[in-house]
């Protein structure tokens, strides 16, 4: 597991916009359809199981990056690449677009399943917010907001990596 530690000294509690904006941001980054995602997976460094994931709580806030692979380091040399790449060239509009919608298709797809929709309610209920808060974000959303997001996170210094090797 790779993980990026954000700084929650200012506001303990996430609110929910940047916790959208930070999995829009995390599926343009590793998602399955994202170029670094391909490539590592083109290389041999991670399997289909490799994923991210964008953990929060009061007064906590990673971005996970979790999976197994062979060569660790070399897959969190690649995550700090492609955020140098995305830092200096911006997000282009159709990764942008696809991020967006594939999540924004997710989240409509929970209303497929009783059970999902019971824990939004739960979830909503908590947040103190409408159970359809989240589409209405995906909507307002600008690719300069996700921009701006790669710009304040993921911080190479409040990175940790946690390897598990098998007993020999």
């Amino acid at each position: 597991t790779i993980g990026y530690k954000e700084d929650c000294s200012d506001n303990p509690e996430k609110p929910l916009r940047e916790r959208v904006e930070t999995d829009i941001m995390l599926e343009i980054l590793a998602g399955k359809s994202s170029r670094l995602y391909n490539d590592l997976l083109d290389k041999g460094l991670i399997n289909d199981q490799f994923g991210c994931s964008y953990f929060t709580g009061y007064g906590v806030a990673v971005e996970m990056f979790e999976g197994e692979s062979g060569n660790p380091d070399a897959v969190a040399e690649a995550i700090e690449a492609e955020l140098c790449r995305m830092r200096a060239e911006g997000i282009s509009d159709s990764e942008f677009i696809r991020a967006k919608n594939a999540l924004y298709g997710k989240n409509v797809m929970m209303y497929n399943s009783v059970e999902r929709v019971a824990a939004a309610l739960v979830g909503a209920a908590i947040e103190n917010c409408g159970i359809f808060e989240v589409q209405d974000i995906y909507d307002s959303v600008t690719k300069s907001d996700i921009e701006a997001c790669v710009a304040r996170q993921m911080s190479a210094d409040r990175r940790a990596i946690s390897i598990v090797n098998p007993i020999k």
